[in-house]
Formats: structure tokens, sequence, C-alpha cells
């Protein structure tokens, strides 16, 4: 999907594929539901400036899990997670479930993403 494609239903269904998949571990969610078109303005216009924005969600596993958002030479947005356990924390079950999570969001979302 290009970047000026995105709207805020779009958005909001990308929070509900996450939310899904690895659930939030901050209030943000609140903010991303409640204030889509402020959201998705604050996106556009980083997106436009510097390729690159992330939001530090949360997950069920860790409160500083993120989202990120990223634009090609094209337009085009990709989606990305990142768990962002620290380097110590990352083996063991609790990690590799939350990026097996993360790794299905990514898909499911940009395939939504691809079909909008």
């Amino acid at each position: 999907m290009k970047l000026d494609n995105l709207k805020e239903e779009t958005l909001v269904e990308i929070l509900r594929i996450y939310e899904e998949n690895c659930g939030f571990g901050r209030p943000f969610r609140e903010a991303m539901y409640q204030r889509p078109k402020t959201v998705l303005e604050h996106l556009k216009q980083h997106l436009k400036r510097w390729d690159y924005e992330e939001y530090r969600v949360g997950s069920k596993w860790d409160i500083n899990s993120k989202i990120f958002f990223e634009r090609d030479f094209d337009g085009n947005i990709t989606i990305r997670f990142s768990s962002n356990f620290l380097p110590e924390e990352r083996e063991g079950p609790v990690y590799e479930e939350a990026e097996k999570a993360g790794e299905e969001f990514v898909k499911v979302a940009m395939k939504y993403l691809n079909e909008h």
C-alpha cells in the first residue's frame, strides 16, 4: 500500500491484528484506538520526512515492544515488529514465542496492506 492511500480504518485494522497476535503492553492502545486520525497524521508526516517511524506499544511479553512503519523509495509501506528484549533475554521460550507472534503479525498485517 502506498503511504498516500493509508486510511484511519487501515491503521485501526493493523492495530487490531497487532493486538490479536502480540497484545499491547502499554496504555498506548487507548490512544491509538481513540485517536486514529491524530496517529495517522503523525505517522504520515514522519514517513514523508524520514521514511521511518516506530511506536513503542508494548506486548504481552514486554512493555518495550515496537511496531515499525517504513516507506520505501516508491512510497510503499512496510511494517516490522521488534520484541525489543534486552540482549541477555534473547533466548528461551518467552523470547521465541514473542518473535514467532511478531512474525505472524507482520505476515498478516502486510497481507492486509497489500490487499487494500
